[in-house]
Parts: structure tokens; sequence; C-alpha cells
């Protein structure tokens, strides 16, 4: 019994024991738990106080190095050099190979001055390839010469330059200048004049035109590409004009001719009496500068046509002539006018070109240039011409519809 009595007291001082080493390693535990705690609230302040901070330009270095853009404590290159590895990782190898033949495509193309992305509206000077005649303001002197051979308008109209995208211009009448006899001692501009010139508002509206060619003919180095298409493009420009002048109804950026209601008439059949009809028609003066405009159907087989009661041809060609001219007034072929002879319709003209129209050609706005990806066809190159015109009537009454 007595030892029974002395091993439960061992039993129980032993218990006490390790119970009281257990308390103190708890409180130790949770000690050091709390200083834990202290020490990630401590360190989540800090980083928010990082994010909340605006990104800071901060020279790393002696100065003249690299100015980095620190935000989130990182520095922004390279958080975007990380961005671009991630990226790259999501394109696989084809595409990686199509990447890097469009680079090197770009590359060879702007060192041979072909294909690269060009905008010229300065003056400056290099070869074909890569200046002199890209020079905007040049190209444009260009495509109105061009433009002269192979349309009416531009070489029979009033074409002004624009050095701002609205002009007003005046418009002569013919009678906007008073012209007086006066002693020594009066004064010219006494009373108030009967006429005054009155006037056109031009505002340059753009006027676009493309052409799509293989790159393997940019490639080619035996021949110039822009002095191949110089005159393609003065020619397109020219015809676009021509084509809304000459056609009733129209809506683009020149106004119609033919719809004008200060354009004079004359009705007839194209027979002798109507054609002096229409000249006679012409406001005084107006006459001087004044041409016939046909188109060539309507001039070769209805005008030259006439003949007197003997049969013979009235205005027959010669060497020198050719059938350009009716009573010595020069014959304008212009491809636009109507060549079906229908009752009421426009099917000729007759006046003063110069004083009855006025056209608008934008200086020192525009673009020409190869842009061989805009297709996303690798192997072509669109080469794109942009402009801006505007066309108005002028001094109705220098000219003279002849209607059928």
């Amino acid at each position: 019994m007595d030892n029974v009595e002395k091993l439960k007291g061992m039993i129980v001082e032993t218990v006490n024991g390790g119970m009281e080493a257990i308390k103190d390693e708890v409180a130790k535990q949770t000690e050091e738990l709390t200083k834990l705690k202290e020490d990630v609230a401590a360190v989540s302040n800090d980083i928010t106080a990082i994010k909340e901070l605006p990104a800071t330009n901060v020279t790393l270095g002696a100065p003249g190095r690299q100015v980095n853009m620190i935000h989130n404590g990182i520095s922004l290159v390279n958080q975007g050099r990380q961005i671009q590895n991630d990226a790259w990782r999501l394109v696989n190898d084809e595409s990686k190979q199509g990447i890097a033949k469009m680079l090197i495509d770009a590359c060879t193309a702007g060192l041979k001055g072909q294909r690269e992305y060009k905008i010229n509206t300065t003056l400056v000077e290099g070869t074909p390839g890569s200046g002199g005649y890209l020079v905007f303001d040049e190209f444009m002197n260009i495509i109105r010469t061009l433009g002269e051979l192979t349309g009416v308008m531009l070489a029979e109209a009033e074409v002004v330059p624009m050095n701002s995208d609205v002009l007003h211009y005046p418009v002569d009448n013919d009678k906007s200048i008073t012209v007086l006899e006066k002693s020594e001692t009066a004064d010219f501009a006494d009373g108030v004049p009967a006429n005054m010139f009155t006037e056109v508002e031009l505002t340059a509206t753009r006027l676009g035109a493309y052409a799509v060619l293989t790159n393997q003919l940019m490639d080619d180095s035996t021949f110039d590409i822009v002095s191949f298409l110089m005159p393609k493009f003065a020619a397109a420009v020219s015809r676009k004009i021509d084509s809304e002048v000459f056609t009733t109804g129209g809506s683009g950026i020149f106004d119609p001719l033919v719809d004008d209601a200060n354009i004079l008439d004359s009705t007839g059949t194209l027979d002798i009496v109507h054609l002096l009809d229409a000249f006679s028609k012409l406001d005084s003066r107006m006459s001087a500068g004044a041409k016939y405009f046909f188109h060539r159907l309507v001039h070769f087989g209805t005008v030259l046509a006439q003949t007197d009661t003997a049969g013979n041809a009235i205005f027959p060609p010669t060497l020198t002539n050719m059938g350009k001219k009716l009573w010595d007034i020069p014959v304008v072929l212009a491809e636009d006018l109507p060549y079906t002879l229908t009752d009421g319709l426009t099917v000729g003209l007759c006046g003063n070109m110069k004083q009855a129209y006025i056209i608008g050609m934008r200086k020192g706005v525009g673009s020409f240039f190869f842009n061989p990806y805009s297709l996303d066809i690798s192997e072509q190159t669109r080469i794109t011409l942009g402009t801006r015109w505007d066309g108005k009537v002028g001094y109705g009454k220098s000219m003279v519809k002849l209607i059928y």
C-alpha cells in the first residue's frame, strides 16, 4: 500500500512538472507569433504605400544614363520586357518566321528606297526613287501639266493654287471694271460703279487615287516606277474632273457646268443655224477665246457632216485644220459630253471656259506614298496619291449650252 501511494505521488509530481513546462513553451510560442504578426503588418503597410506612390522618374547611376520609370517598386522597362517575353512565347514558330520576314523585307525596302512609306510635302532634293519630283507641290504641278494633255478642264478652265483649305476667288463678269475718260483734275472713282466683281468660294476636298503593283515589279531596277505612274495618275485625276464637270446631275467635288442656271441656252439640231445661234448668244466680248466643245462622235458624225444644198461639206477638213475648227473657232473634244442626240439633252458647249469655270488646286497638303503591307499581301504594294481640289462655275454667261 505504501508503495502504491508513493507511486501515485511520483506520477502527480511528474504530470504537474510537465504541465508547467508545456505552459512555458506555449507562452513562448504565443510571444513569437505576436511578433511575427506585427512584422507582417508592417511589411503589408510598406507594400501598400509603395503601390499608392505615382510613377516617378528615377535617375540610376551617373548623370546622363538611362532614366527608368519605377512603378510598384519595379522598373517599368523590366516589366515591359517581361510582358514582351510572355507574349512572344504565345507566338508559334511559323508566325515568328513570318514576322521576321516582314521586318527583313521592311528594312530591305528602306535601304532600296522603293517600298518605304513616303509623304513628301516639303521642297527637298533627291534621286527619282527617293525625292526630287516626289516633292508633293512639285508633283502636283506635274499632275496638272500632264493632266492638261489627257483631259479638258485642267487645260481649258481657270486653275488657281490654294494655299489654304478655303479660297474666295473673284469672278470677272466682263463688266466688273469701269473705264472712264477724265480730265487731269477729275477723280476716276466718281459715283457708284454699275458692276462689281463677284466671287466664288473654293473649299479644298480630298480626291485620292491608288494603284497596286507586285513587289517583283517594284524591285526591277531597270525602270523608274514613279516616272511610269505619274502620267497614269494625272490622266485618271483629269478624267475624274471632266466627268463631274460635264455630267448632268452630279454631286461630286466639281459642280456640273451643264446644270448651272446662269449658263445660256441654244436649242436646235446642230445645223448651221444652231451653231451660229449658240455663238451669237455669248455675252459681250466673250467671243475672244471662245471654243466649241463636243464629244468626238457628235463632232465628226454630226457637226462635220453638215453639207450645203449641193451636197458639199461645209467644214471640209484640211491638212492644217483636220476638222478641229468651225469658222476659225477651235473645237475641243470632250469625251464626257453626251454623244447620243436625244431631245432636251445638252450635246455641246460654246464659250470661254476660263471665264466659265474655276478649279482650285490645294498646295502644300497631300501625299504620295508606297505602302507594301496595307493589303496584308506580302508580294503586293499599294501606291496612293492624296490630293485636294474644288471646282465652281464662274461667269455663267460666258458659256452657251447647245441643247438638241
